[in-house]
């Protein structure tokens, strides 16, 4: 047999081990918890028009602990303060002016 063909009967054989544990995988109670658990969040995402994003931006505001109103509400204006006046001091000794 020429090096292709074993190494296509490798592969081909790797594949079908895979497939097996995938299988045994999807029938797993815990796996279809998850699987229907991913589902019900797409359907909701779907219904709310969100998407991944959304959610990844609302749940790492959520680790730091912000909140999406104070995000999204407007900044505070900025006031602005008249300058101060400039202030001179005389020196008693020889009226130099500081």
């Amino acid at each position: 047999m020429s090096t292709k063909l074993q190494e296509f009967m490798k592969v081909a054989q790797k594949l079908k081990e895979q497939m097996a544990e995938l299988e045994k995988m999807k029938k797993s109670k815990p796996v279809q918890k998850e699987l229907q658990f991913k589902d019900d969040l797409e359907k909701l995402m779907k219904k709310h028009g969100k998407s991944y994003q959304d959610l990844g931006r609302t749940v790492q505001m959520m680790a730091s602990g912000t909140s999406q109103t104070r995000s999204t509400s407007k900044a505070p204006t900025k006031r602005t303060r008249a300058p101060r006046k400039l202030k001179v001091y005389l020196t008693p000794y020889n009226g130099a002016r500081l």
